[in-house]
């Protein structure tokens, strides 16, 4: 059987260490949806959806802390 992913947890909560390396990463996301019930002149609901992905990746070096982020997201929230 595999382990389980090793935590982090000097990094901040939700951080796992990635295998083979001192890198840690967390992997966040965020959905959100409703209904726009003014969307015209129509009696009409136009559908609201948004959401984003977030990949945070930390590893400690000689120089310090390297950190890389990345979001990604559409809507308009």
């Amino acid at each position: 059987m595999a382990p389980g992913p090793v935590p982090c947890p000097t990094k901040g909560p939700g951080f796992v260490r990635l295998p083979g390396s001192d890198s840690c990463i967390r992997i966040s996301a965020r959905v959100a949806a409703g209904l726009d019930l003014r969307a015209g002149r129509a009696p009409a609901a136009a559908p609201l959806v948004a959401g984003h992905l977030a990949i945070d990746n930390r590893a400690d070096t000689d120089l310090g802390e390297v950190r890389t982020y990345l979001r990604f997201g559409n809507g308009r929230r």
